[in-house]
């Protein structure tokens, strides 16, 4: 049995208080996460500890309509956009947003973050539900860019939350990730 210590609550909760951010979070599972490094997580409680440390573009509503983007709320992007041909998504990431070392985050990424769940070499957990995505490109430093093969119900979905984000502290520092090279 999986006992998570969070005091549920809704967007509709009616409450107006402003507590500090942050703090301590206790989930306790009858189970080991096993890794907690969003590509390779195979465990419910893995997923569960993850999602508490990494956020996506945008995540499912409490609709939890997974079909188009009207379902969706934002996380990390503040906005986004279609091409009139729906093969591309642009997702323009809050300048606010900000890692936990107070680093900006970027499209950069985004990039880095598809880069790193396409590899092969990692042989990543989500390569099945990113095969319609072609690409992701940075148009700008807070600008990520969808690429499609062809259009399908769960383009938004394929894009904003199947990808948990992570930096792209390697990009900072010189290093690129490379068809065989997971980390250098």
């Amino acid at each position: 049995m999986l006992t998570l210590a969070i005091t549920a609550c809704s967007e509709h909760s009616g409450s107006t208080a402003s507590g500090e951010l942050g703090g301590t979070l206790v989930i306790s599972t009858t189970g080991d996460p096993g890794t907690l490094f969003p590509p390779l997580i195979l465990t419910t409680q893995g997923k569960q500890i993850s999602e508490q440390i990494y956020d996506y573009l945008a995540d499912v509503g409490p609709e939890m309509n997974t079909r188009g983007e009207k379902g969706f709320r934002p996380q990390l992007t503040d906005g986004w956009r279609w091409s009139s041909d729906s093969l591309s998504l642009a997702f323009h990431v809050n300048p606010r947003a900000r890692w936990h070392d107070g680093k900006p985050v970027s499209a950069h990424d985004v990039t880095f973050t598809f880069a790193l769940n396409k590899n092969p070499a990692l042989g990543g957990m989500f390569l099945r539900e990113l095969t319609n995505i072609d690409s992701v490109t940075a148009s700008d430093s807070l600008t990520a860019v969808f690429w499609f093969h062809r259009r399908l119900p769960t383009q938004f979905l394929d894009a904003a939350a199947q990808l948990r984000l992570g930096a792209d502290r390697q990009a900072a520092n010189g290093c690129r990730l490379g068809r065989n090279q997971v980390f250098r």
